[in-house]
């Protein structure tokens, strides 16, 4: 795995006030389409593809929903918030989050 530069974003989750968590994916400091997964995917290894509620990939034309998923772990990722809304049948149990 490659070793990221000091500008990468801390990969965090944050709290909801019930206290479930909520996860989030980030992106390089000063890039914001410069995603990353949690299982440590970005743009230029796996990508992220435009889909559905369920994960299934979809082309980004009318009616399209605005989601993504994560090509290497299934997360499906809603581009405003980065939050992890969901997970796409299919790709097994998503790889170690980074702690």
């Amino acid at each position: 795995m490659r070793q990221r530069e000091a500008d990468v974003v801390e990969i965090t989750s944050q709290y909801a006030k019930h206290m479930s968590t909520k996860e989030h994916i980030v992106h390089h400091a000063g890039d914001p389409d410069a995603w990353i997964c949690l299982c440590r995917n970005e743009p230029t290894d796996y990508g992220f593809y435009p889909c559905n509620e369920q994960g299934e990939e979809v082309e980004p034309v009318s009616g399209w929903g605005g989601l993504y998923v994560c090509n290497r772990c299934g997360r499906i990722i809603h581009p405003d918030t980065l939050e992890v809304v969901g997970k796409a049948a299919g790709y097994g149990n998503p790889t170690p989050t980074v702690s």
